[in-house]
């Protein structure tokens, strides 16, 4: 390249030099960024420890531009591997792959029971279901890291660790790729 640089000016140097150097940085920005987005998907669905599985991700007051609402907000996770459907009457949580063995319901057969997790006035619930939800497609609503959601009663953070979400009094879930946890 030297060999080939000594034949032009000072100014055309400079520039083909200055050019290749911000393609480098340029390229290196992107494997970063996209690299950075990779591994916090991955931390999602790492397993936690269980001192972190005893308080929530988030604290419910971090919020997003939609974060109340008096009707139903549906969104998912950055991932799209948790879609969730939050309404006055409670929250319905999908998730598309989970590593965790779905819980033990009499009579049921579902190939899809433990990809649903509900919370209502009633608690947490974990229903019988036949297929096993697909990732949210890309027109669902990102709930970022670090954002929450609220309606009614109901709010459900977005963390690397998984997607919690409470009532009013602290009951709630925090689902995972690796985790499924009943907070009291």
């Amino acid at each position: 390249m030297a060999g080939a640089l000594a034949g032009l000016s000072r100014g055309l140097k400079i520039f083909l030099v200055a050019d290749l150097v911000l393609v480098v940085v340029l390229g290196v920005t992107a494997i970063l960024v996209l690299g950075g987005r990779s591994s916090a998907d991955d931390r999602a669905d790492a397993p936690q420890s269980s001192a972190s599985s005893s308080a929530p991700a988030v604290e419910p007051s971090t919020s997003d531009d939609a974060a109340t609402s008096d009707t139903e907000q549906t969104f998912a996770s950055p991932t799209g591997n948790i879609a969730c459907d939050l309404t006055a009457d409670g929250v319905t949580c999908t998730i598309a792959n989970t590593s965790v063995e779905a819980p033990a319901i009499e009579g049921c057969t579902g190939a899809g029971t433990g990809h649903v997790i509900t919370l209502t006035a009633e608690g947490v619930d974990v229903p019988c279901t036949d297929q096993a939800p697909a990732a949210a497609g890309a027109d669902v609503d990102v709930l970022e890291y670090g954002n929450s959601r609220t309606v009614g009663d109901y709010t459900c953070s977005s963390a690397s660790n998984g997607m919690t979400c409470v009532d009013g009094a602290g009951v709630g879930f925090r689902i995972a790729t690796a985790e499924r946890v009943e907070l009291p």
